[in-house]
Parts: C-alpha cells; sequence; structure tokens
C-alpha cells in the first residue's frame, strides 16, 4: 500500500535508477497499445499519458520524454498493425470470431474507416476502442503506406501532446498534486474495472 501511497517518490526513485529506460518502457506499452490490435483496448493509454503528465509536474518526469517516447511508441505501433493489415488482407474479415479477432469490432472499424478515409487514422487516436484496430483496417484496404505514416505520425503527437499537456496543466492544481498518489490509483481501478467489465460483457454476449 505504501507504494501507492507515495507513487511520487516511486517513480521519482525509479527514474534516478533507471533514468532514459523509463520513458522506453513508456514507449513500449504505447507500441504494444497501438500495434498489437487484441491488446490494445486493455492497456491505459489515455490514464497513462494523464499520469505521465501529471508526474512531470511534480517535476518527477521530463514532459518533453514522455511525449517523445510516446509518440514513437504509438507511430511504431501503428505501423506494425498497418503492415499486418496489408499481410493479411482480406481475410482479417472472413476469419472467425476468437479471442485475438472480434469481427464485430473490426468490422464497426471498417465502416469507421470507409466512411472517414485517411482522417478516419487520425481521428482514431483519440477513441481507445477502434485505436489499435484502424491500422491493420488501413493496411487491409491497401491504403497508401506514406500517406498512413503522415496521418499517423500527426495524430500520435497530438494526442501525446494534449494528453501530456492536460495532465501536467491538472498536476500543476496544488489539490491534484497533493493527491497525485490518489490520482494514480483511481486510474489503475479505472482500468481493472474495464477490463473486468469487458470480460463480463463478453461472457454474456456468449451464452
Amino acid at each position: 500500500m505504501e507504494l501507492f501511497t507515495n507513487v511520487d517518490l516511486f517513480l521519482s526513485h525509479m527514474h534516478e535508477t533507471y533514468g532514459l529506460w523509463l520513458y522506453v518502457v513508456l514507449g513500449l506499452i504505447f507500441f504494444l497499445e497501438s500495434g498489437v490490435f487484441f491488446t490494445g483496448p486493455f492497456l491505459p493509454g489515455d490514464s497513462l499519458l494523464f499520469v505521465a503528465g501529471a508526474t512531470a509536474a511534480a517535476g518527477v518526469l521530463d514532459p518533453w520524454a514522455v511525449i517523445l517516447g510516446s509518440t514513437v511508441g504509438a507511430l511504431f505501433g501503428n505501423i506494425v498493425g498497418f503492415l499486418f493489415g496489408a499481410w493479411i488482407g482480406k481475410r482479417l474479415f472472413t476469419h472467425e470470431s476468437s479471442k485475438w479477432f472480434n469481427q464485430e469490432n473490426l468490422q464497426k472499424a471498417k465502416l469507421f474507416f470507409d466512411k472517414h478515409g485517411g482522417n478516419a487514422v487520425a481521428l482514431a487516436r483519440f477513441i481507445p476502442l477502434i485505436r489499435s484496430l484502424i491500422p491493420v483496417v488501413a493496411g487491409s484496404s491497401k491504403m497508401n503506406f506514406m500517406l498512413f505514416n503522415i496521418y499517423s505520425a500527426l495524430s500520435a503527437l497530438a494526442w501525446t501532446c494534449i494528453s501530456t499537456a492536460l495532465g501536467y496543466w491538472l498536476g500543476s492544481i496544488p489539490f491534484i498534486k497533493d493527491n497525485l498518489s490518489w490520482l494514480v490509483v483511481g486510474s489503475i481501478l479505472i482500468v481493472i474495472v474495464g477490463i473486468l467489465g469487458s470480460a463480463v460483457y463478453k461472457k454474456r454476449k456468449e451464452k
């Protein structure tokens, strides 16, 4: 329990011990969220960036390093998703649903992509449920790779800047700064509730 109530001191110690590796791990999390589309919805992307920004306001993390690591991780994750979609092609939409493939979500992502085109790549970065699916759909739809990367890079940068800045601004408020540890605990609980809720929903749908 001491870890959760002194998270700022814990992160400060981690930063002093591991330095840049802390930002590499941060980037890896966003890489997995963006590139491994069957795990993306279960990773705390938005809340993690928010907390990282608030922690940066407390002087523990470097906000620019947070933005750089997160943007690079998200960008390369999108590239992996795109290449996977290009490799599997239209088979993506004929594969039976499983724990790796959810056809209902894939079809929603495809409709979103068909409606918005390249803009879907940029917009999806701000929508957790389809964030990890749109790159795969874009690849399977043979979207121009260079154009995809332009949309992907700009949206990833905008998303990380906005989310980190929001967390940084709120983290500068004395009340939030003094209760940063509980903010982290709350974010973790939200993620856990989201995962459990998703699992229960899937079980009920299967019945």
